[in-house]
This record gives structure tokens, sequence and C-alpha cells, in this order.
């Protein structure tokens, strides 16, 4: 069994562990562990910290799924995936050459032809759900540029279209709004 021991940190201390932290997962210590290169504690007992339930090792989620089972979701380390930044302008030009509006699955497709030989092989790990892990970044971008007013949020289900923000963005060559 490992010793525990209390140490004292700072306030910007604290807040930098807060900002590695991954909420409702890490704790202080998990946090120092990964930062120090450590694995998981081998002791689960000392894992648990103040008598919570065994936290799952870096990078790694819970989900409760409508029957009541949690399911363990293993997360990419930070900077093994394509930034989703890259897949804006793929997305905007896609649309933009298909006249403004596209069914979402050929809107996937494309995009991946132009980005293929840039996604890492985590990029194109299967997801346990279904699909590929670009494809669902894909999607998750083009939620952003929804929220940004790049892509129209009022088009027919699985059609996405571009707005006329988003074609002065891809004019201008970037999307920063």
């Amino acid at each position: 069994m490992a010793t525990e021991v209390t140490i004292e940190v700072d306030s910007e201390v604290w807040e930098a562990l807060k900002a590695e932290a991954e909420p409702f997962v890490d704790t202080p210590n998990t946090v120092i562990r990964r930062k120090l290169g450590l694995g998981p504690p081998s002791d689960p007992v000392s894992a648990q910290g103040d008598g919570a339930q065994p936290h799952e090792s870096p990078r790694r989620s819970r989900r409760r799924s409508s029957n009541g089972r949690v399911s363990v979701r293993k997360r990419a380390p930070r900077g093994s995936l394509l930034p989703e930044v890259e897949y804006e302008l793929p997305i905007l030009q896609v649309l933009h050459r298909h006249g403004g509006r596209v069914p979402a699955r050929e809107v996937i497709e494309q995009v991946g032809e132009i980005i293929g030989d840039r996604l890492t092989p985590l990029d194109h790990e299967e997801l346990e759900k279904g699909g590929k892990r670009w494809q669902k970044r894909v999607q998750f971008t083009r939620l952003r540029l929804v929220e940004r007013g790049l892509i129209d949020k009022d088009s027919p289900r699985g059609v996405w279209e571009i707005s006329d923000e988003g074609r002065r963005a891809l004019t201008a060559g970037s999307t920063k709004v």
C-alpha cells in the first residue's frame, strides 16, 4: 500500500493543475502523475484519494448508456489528432464548389479526400459507435461553423448549407469571425 503524503501548493500551481485536469475524471494526483510521465497508481486505494470512486487512467471518460451500463471511452492524447481548425476551410470549399448546399455524407467524404494526407493514425481509428474519428470531427467542426454563422443552422436535416458569412470567410481565406 502506498503511503499518502499531504502537500501544500500555492494558488498559481492549483490553477495550473485544474487547467490540466479532465473534469470529473482527474484528481490532482492523476494530473501530477501524467505530467511526470508516471502511469496510474499501482494501489487502487491511493487512486481514490478522498474515498471517491476509482478514477480511470488519464484521457479516459465514463459514459452511462441508456441501458444503465457505464462504458469507458479512450480519448486521444492532446496533439495526436489533426486540429479541428484544419477541417474548417475544406468544409466551406466543398459546400461552395457544389453551389452551397450538399448532403452531409458527401461533404464528409470530400473533406476526407482534401485532408486525407494530413490525418494521423488516430484520426483513422474506428470508433465504438461506428465511423472513423476524423468523420466525427468533421461533424463537430460543422457545429462550430454553425455557431459562428458560417453554415446555415436552418438547413434541412442531412444537408449542409454555406451562409453568406461563410462565403465571405472563404473568399478571405480565413474562418476567423
